[in-house]
């Protein structure tokens, strides 16, 4: 899965100033003023004196993220706030001996919000595994503007899967926040904005009215019993099916215009009811170098869930679908 990484901090040299190091050309100026009052959390210090307990094993500022997803001109981004280490394993200055700060992590055009929402388990994981800031791996050349999550740090959470062992090992005293963090968002009804780590709680009231917060993952998170809306579906009569059922098919449709673009359709090839087609909104537009196979992919997959949802059948596998009527 290949994701868009923004960084933001003060460079080293006296002349660089604070400043973007990378970022897709949908982080704004507007979305980076937005995320103020997270990234300057460190501004009273790191917060050592007020919470030793939080600083009894890795530095907490790593491992505390904050998911937000604000509509235009903003995007959806899965951000933290962090001190940089440099290559001695002492915190990182700048010209005047002050530490440097990152505000880091990967972000995802508004409209993909859904999209990216499901993957943030697999963030997650990928950030707890690969241990140091993005903003030294960038420096280094270690990593670019676009990083690829492996396929085994992924993580479907609309699957009721067990988590493999290595999931565990990775996440250490996260397991529990990011165990719920899964449940949450299989049962949730949309997306919702949240603080996860071990800052999750002491962040939460100086900054749940900025973004909104309405959840929080602490790593001292208890396990619960989550609500699926979907059980709250009752049968109102039973009947034996006889065959009578609608086709879907999923096509892509493109407009080669002079803003060239296209969206999927979900149509069924034996109606003319314009309100039997869905259409995913807005269109995404085509780059120059053509359509990345896999995004589209990824995006077929996550259609592919949302006909799970409405319980319609597969057809061999394929993208046709039939549904009871």
């Amino acid at each position: 899965m290949d994701i868009d990484v923004i960084i933001y901090g003060r460079g080293q040299e006296r002349l660089e100033g604070y400043h973007t190091f990378t970022a897709p050309t949908y982080w704004t100026d507007e979305m980076l003023t937005a995320m103020n009052s997270f990234y300057h959390m460190w501004s009273n210090g790191d917060l050592s004196d007020a919470y030793p307990d939080k600083f009894t094993g890795a530095d907490p500022w790593g491992r505390t993220y904050i998911f937000i997803a604000m509509p235009p001109p903003y995007c959806c981004a899965l951000l933290r706030t962090t001190r940089v280490m440099g290559d001695d394993g002492s915190w990182l200055r700048e010209v005047r001996n002050q530490e440097i700060w990152s505000l880091e992590g990967f972000c995802a055009p508004f409209e993909r919000k859904e999209e990216f929402f499901a993957q943030i388990p697999s963030m997650i994981l990928w950030l707890e595994k690969n241990k140091g800031s993005l903003y030294k791996r960038f420096s280094d050349e270690e990593i670019g503007g676009v990083l690829t999550i492996p396929g085994d740090l992924m993580m479907n959470p609309y699957h009721d899967t067990p988590m493999p062992d290595s999931f565990g090992d990775i996440l250490s005293d996260s397991k529990a926040a990011w165990d719920m963090l899964v449940k949450k968002i299989r049962c949730s009804n949309g997306i919702f904005h949240f603080l996860f780590g071990p800052f999750a709680e002491c962040f939460y009231n100086p900054l749940r009215f900025d973004y909104n917060i309405s959840e929080l993952f602490p790593t001292e998170c208890r396990d619960e019993d989550i609500h699926d809306p979907f059980d709250d579906m009752t049968l109102i009569s039973r009947k034996t099916r006889i065959g009578n059922t609608k086709t879907h098919v999923l096509r892509m449709i493109t407009d080669t215009g002079e803003m060239p673009r296209r969206c999927w359709q979900l149509y069924s090839p034996s109606s003319n009811d314009p309100d039997d087609v869905l259409t995913s909104e807005p269109p995404f537009p085509i780059p120059e170098n053509g359509i990345d196979v896999r995004r589209m992919l990824s995006e077929t997959e996550t259609i592919k869930l949302f006909t799970f949802k409405m319980q319609w059948d597969t057809v061999n596998g394929s993208f046709t679908f039939t549904e009871e009527v």
